[in-house]
Parts: structure tokens; sequence; C-alpha cells
């Protein structure tokens, strides 16, 4: 049996998991946040709309110390079914 695994991931290089789920101030935000996929900061309370096994996270550091946005960026991936 052929095993597609890896060329699966490379066809859907944007991965829920690879975001962090967090509250942010609207103005300012942490100068540093550390991910990780540990399954203690599982996002239960959002919904999940992405592939079978696919899960939010929450940060699993953030610094104190805060500093002003110095942009903005946003990118949408839509294909058609």
């Amino acid at each position: 049996m052929l095993d597609t695994t890896l060329s699966d991931a490379d066809k859907y290089p944007l991965k829920l998991a690879d975001c962090v789920v967090m509250g942010l101030h609207p103005k300012k935000a942490p100068s540093e946040v550390v991910w990780s996929s540990s399954p203690k900061l599982v996002v239960e309370d959002v919904p999940l709309l992405g592939f079978t096994g696919d899960r939010f996270y929450r940060p699993m550091w953030v610094s104190d110390s805060m500093q002003d946005y110095t942009g903005t960026v946003m990118a949408i991936d839509f294909r058609p079914w």
C-alpha cells in the first residue's frame, strides 16, 4: 500500500496547530510568544473547522514586555471546491 502522508502534508502547508490562539490588546502585543503543542494547551472553546486531528493551542509562555504593533498582515487562502 502506498503511504501518501508526507505528500498530503505538502498539499496543505497551513495548519491550524501552527496558530497561537490568545486574547490581545488592540494596540499592543507581547514582545515574545512561545508556541507548543502540549495537550495541556489545547483550546477547547473555539470552534474547529479544520482537518481531522487539527487543534488550536494557547501559548506556552508570553513575555511581560509589551510593544506597539508595527504593521498588519492578512492573507486568505481560498480554493473553491
